[in-house]
């Protein structure tokens, strides 16, 4: 199989593999922007979204104002009715789905929206706004 012919997969945070920052205002040229400029409709980038639920990630510090990041810690994060979108898809899927949202058929997801963001470690930015439909194929 040649290099043309290829595919494969790259999990990584939504922030990274985002096609376009719609309105989170991360200043950088993300991964995602990249391989959309790329490859185009080739690139199916999914997102994952959560209502509540654990986690374990690398606990951020500050000494004299600079982060240091000392743990693991389990964090728990509970339902945010602000969370609309995932609030009502969570209601009819509670065990969760995937949806290809490619089309553009489906409205909801080309609304800004309230998400829970959650990497390798926690900040205080827990949540982020983003229009789906923009950023993500399913």
């Amino acid at each position: 199989m040649s290099a043309t012919q290829s595919k494969g997969v790259v999990w990584a945070h939504n922030l990274h593999i985002a096609r376009t920052d719609t309105v989170a205002g991360y200043d950088r040229n993300r991964m995602g922007e990249w391989l959309g400029r790329k490859f185009g409709e080739q690139y199916y980038p999914i997102g994952f979204f959560l209502q509540s639920g654990r986690f374990l990630a690398i606990e951020q510090r500050f000494k004299e104002g600079r982060p240091y990041y000392p743990n693991f810690k389990i964090y728990t994060i509970s339902p945010d009715k602000s969370q609309k979108l995932v609030t009502a898809l969570a209601r009819s899927h509670p065990a969760g789905f995937f949806q290809d949202i490619s089309s553009g058929n489906d409205k909801r997801f080309y609304r800004k929206e309230l998400f829970y963001t959650v990497g390798s470690y926690l900040t205080n930015h827990l949540t982020w706004y983003n229009v789906p439909g923009l950023s993500f194929s399913g």
